[in-house]
């Protein structure tokens, strides 16, 4: 049995076949309709028609909070904002015929990267997804944690500039203004005057040594390692799997590791004996930015 899975991003949909032995084979990705509900529906129909009707039903990993037994996105994160309070799951069915559950889309990360992937038979562990946002899944107990109303592992809007915390135009210090996708194209566009469209254009420059670029890079990984280990402290994670389009280039996760050590409260846990304790590895996810894909059929499958 296959399941046709969607990624709904905040600024592309990706779609895949997924079988059950857990191969798959990507399909079409195309702009998302963040602001019509129809036009949304309306793509994600024909993304079915063209590469999905062989396959029993859809799967759907999207940013937000997710009601996965209801199929409901209760709130879209600030992402996609037609998806806010919509039965996204009755709505596709009643369409084409066939079953739609909904997962969030981090979470479908940490289920697809501990079914079979970077965190496998980890105890505590997280995912931590790049992309428009910071998607996140938090495994404790060898089980991905939903939360109390669906909302765990949202790291996006934790803070991280208390100096920040009333500035709008900064998202009051919120973790994507500083560590999605964005925030390293912003960084290299403040030091070196050159605007970038994406990840992709911007390692274009760092491949070729350009020295903004070098430095923007080392800024931003710094500021991810400091969350990284924050998250490492607070759940004693034995690894974080980084995941998304941009952690397909390895030295991401080399650099965030490398100034993970070099923190200057790294070197005072290490004084203390504690740091062995409570530093995460920090690991690429193995199914790299189709985790979300895997995730939301794996989801699919348990529902």
């Amino acid at each position: 049995m296959s399941v046709f899975s969607i990624d709904i991003g905040g600024t592309q949909i990706k779609s895949a076949v997924v079988e059950e032995g857990l191969t798959f084979k990507i399909c079409q990705t195309i702009n998302t309709e963040k602001n019509d509900l129809e036009a949304l529906l309306n793509s994600i129909e024909n993304l079915w028609k063209e590469n999905g009707k062989d396959c029993e039903g859809i799967a759907i990993c999207l940013p937000g909070i997710i009601d996965s037994e209801k199929g409901i996105c209760i709130n879209d994160g600030g992402t996609i904002n037609c998806l806010n309070n919509q039965p996204l799951a009755s709505l596709l069915s009643e369409r084409i015929d066939v079953k739609v559950h909904l997962e969030n889309d981090g979470k479908a990360a940490a289920i697809a990267e501990l079914k079979n992937g970077a965190l496998k038979d980890c105890k505590n562990g997280a995912v931590y997804i790049i992309g428009t946002g910071i998607g996140g899944g938090i495994i404790v107990d060898g089980k991905v944690v939903r939360g109390y109303r669906n909302s765990a592992g949202e790291f996006s809007h934790m803070n991280i500039d208390y100096t920040k915390a009333d500035d709008k135009d900064n998202a009051y210090g919120s973790m994507w203004k500083y560590c999605a996708v964005s925030a390293l194209l912003n960084l290299f566009e403040k030091k070196s005057g050159i605007k970038v469209s994406d990840g992709k254009a911007f390692f274009e420059y760092y491949s070729s040594g350009n020295k903004e670029a070098t430095e923007a890079l080392k800024e931003y990984c710094r500021n991810i390692a400091v969350q990284l280990l924050n998250l490492g402290i607070m759940l004693n994670c034995e690894k974080i799997a980084i995941g998304g389009g941009i952690s397909k280039q390895p030295v991401l996760t080399e650099e965030i590791n490398r100034h993970m050590d070099d923190l200057g409260l790294a070197r005072a846990l290490k004084d203390e004996g504690l740091y062995t304790f409570m530093r995460p590895q920090i690991v690429p996810c193995a199914y790299g930015s189709e985790a979300n894909l895997i995730g939301a059929a794996l989801s699919y499958w348990e529902d």
